[in-house]
């Protein structure tokens, strides 16, 4: 199990729920159609943006998913990188 951990590092995660209302799903939507996020992330380069089942940013070492749940009426965010600080400062 030791070798296991030293292969794959420590990813610390995070999910927050936001409640769906129209200014939420507003700008979720305005998230969905906008091309560029430039100085989006402060600090962090942007690798690559998904519109797989929401949206999702990926940059060197984390990444935050946002979309809106199939079951109940919010809007949910996920997290993961290797630092508990870094993952807290996406959300």
């Amino acid at each position: 199990l030791k070798d296991f951990y030293l292969r794959f590092p420590k990813l610390y995660n995070q999910e927050i729920s936001i409640k769906k209302n129209e200014r939420t799903e507003n700008r979720y939507n305005e998230l969905l159609s906008r091309k560029q996020f430039d100085n989006v992330f402060s600090g962090l380069k942007l690798k690559k943006v998904d519109y797989i089942d929401g949206i999702k940013f990926r940059f060197a070492d984390s990444w935050l998913l946002i979309r809106i749940s199939g079951t109940n009426p919010v809007i949910r965010l996920y997290a993961e990188s290797p630092e508990r600080k870094y993952t807290r400062n996406l959300m």
